[in-house]
């Protein structure tokens, strides 16, 4: 939940965070309100493209 992201951001000073999202249209920076931390929404697919695309890579090297 995103109470539970905030509690564990501000308690361990973290300044930038993903939030990974279902929803597709779920995409740029978010704050919640009353800690620093930014966040990158980027909905749940795009990012397991992404982290594939970056095994990929490791394995052709």
């Amino acid at each position: 939940s995103a109470d539970g992201l905030a509690i564990y951001s501000a308690r361990e000073g973290i300044k930038q965070a993903y939030m990974v999202t279902k929803r597709e249209r779920d995409f740029g920076v978010a704050e919640l309100q009353g800690i620093d931390t930014k966040f990158l929404k980027i909905p749940a697919h795009i990012l397991c493209y992404l982290l594939g695309q970056a095994e990929r890579l490791l394995w052709e090297q």
